[in-house]
C-alpha cells in the first residue's frame, strides 16, 4: 500500500510542477507580447522621400511662402 501512496504523492508533485511551469510560461509570453507592443509603439513612422503627395505638399508650401514674399512687389 505504501507504494500506492508514494505514487499518488509523486503524481501530485508532478501536477503542481506542471501547473507552475505553465503559469511561468504564460507570464513570460505576456511579458514578451508587452515588450513587442511597446517596441511597435516606440517606432517612429519613417517618412518616405519618394512619396509624390509629400513632395507636392512641400512644393506647394514653398511656392506659397515665395508668393507671399513677392506679391507686394
Amino acid at each position: 500500500m505504501s507504494n500506492k501512496g508514494e505514487w499518488k504523492a509523486e503524481v501530485q508533485r508532478k501536477k503542481q510542477l506542471l501547473a507552475q511551469l505553465r503559469e511561468d510560461w504564460k507570464m513570460k509570453e505576456e511579458e514578451r507580447e508587452t515588450k513587442e507592443a511597446d517596441m511597435q509603439q516606440k517606432k517612429e513612422p519613417v517618412q518616405d522621400d519618394s512619396d509624390p503627395d509629400c513632395k507636392q505638399r512641400e512644393t506647394e508650401a514653398l511656392l506659397h511662402s515665395m508668393e507671399s514674399v513677392w506679391s507686394p512687389l
